[in-house]
């Protein structure tokens, strides 16, 4: 039976089935079938993170989108040179654990801090994938999860969540191992860290790391034990000879845990890209 549209103060099945296909698409929401202004606000950030009219009523457009998993069409894997073409933006940023910026607004947000002067591990991948997957926007509580908002520490929750978990409900990676490039949130007892493993030799293990922080030869974005991107913009293909980092060192000890999600990234287009150093 076709679906009504409904809006605040519904009731019933239809009711319901929005909630439990918010709660799907990444917007958590009670699927107690009373659309109320609980509800509402929801409906509201999931139109609008996925460019329809967000006056909170649920019609057919809505309807598609939540059928749809709320999932921007993408055309994946992207070529990593368009993940390279956003270096510039942060070659001047420094590193800072509080008061970081991004370089603009990421898609679906309205941030206080921007500029090009002060990054931290979450602020820099956030928005460096949200611009390399052309397409995709922050919405529901997808942002406070990336920065990893709330009282977390040493309690992280099921595997994989966080920026991992968004990337997911942006269609945008798989929890299927293989070639290419990884998002990692990682934690310790006392904290947590977010950086993306670009490339991986297998004979020896080591693995080639973008990052920002302020360890590993860094103080901003840049490949850990190789240099900031301001220094050292394509490490080349020979990275392997500069780092002595494994992915066993990476994941091991202090950490309590891990999240991972292989992104949606063409690995031939990483060996292309390193390879014009």
């Amino acid at each position: 039976m076709a679906r009504g549209t409904i809006s605040k103060g519904s009731t019933g099945d239809d009711v319901k089935e929005c909630q439990e296909l918010l709660t799907s698409a990444g917007y958590p929401t009670t699927a107690d079938g009373i659309f109320g202004a609980g509800t509402e606000k929801t409906v509201k950030e999931f139109q609008q993170a996925n460019g329809l009219t967000a006056d909170g009523v649920v019609g057919a457009k809505t309807w598609d989108a939540l059928d749809a998993g709320g999932r921007p069409k993408l055309d994946l894997p992207i070529d990593f040179k368009q993940v390279a073409a956003l270096f510039p933006e942060m070659l001047t940023q420094k590193y800072t654990l509080h008061d970081a910026q991004c370089p603009s607004n990421p898609p679906g947000m309205r941030l206080k801090n921007i500029g090009k002067e002060r990054t931290n591990c979450v602020q820099f991948t956030s928005w460096l994938l949200s611009y390399s997957f052309a397409g995709v926007s922050f919405g529901g509580n997808q942002w406070s999860r990336w920065m990893v908002g709330g009282d977390l520490q040493g309690k992280p929750p099921i595997v994989p969540n966080w920026g991992p978990k968004v990337i997911l409900e942006w269609g945008c990676g798989t929890t299927e191992p293989g070639k290419g490039a990884y998002l990692i949130q990682s934690f310790t007892s006392s904290g947590g860290h977010s950086y993306i493993v670009v490339d991986h030799d297998e004979e020896t293990g080591k693995i080639l790391t973008l990052e920002a922080t302020n360890v590993s030869k860094l103080n901003g974005a840049g490949w850990a034990q190789i240099g900031n991107l301001r220094d050292c913009l394509n490490p080349g293909l020979d990275w392997k000879d500069k780092v002595t980092q494994t992915w066993e060192s990476r994941v091991q000890n202090p950490n309590v845990a891990v999240h991972v999600v292989r992104l949606a990234i063409d690995p031939d287009s990483i060996q292309a890209w390193l390879g014009t150093a």
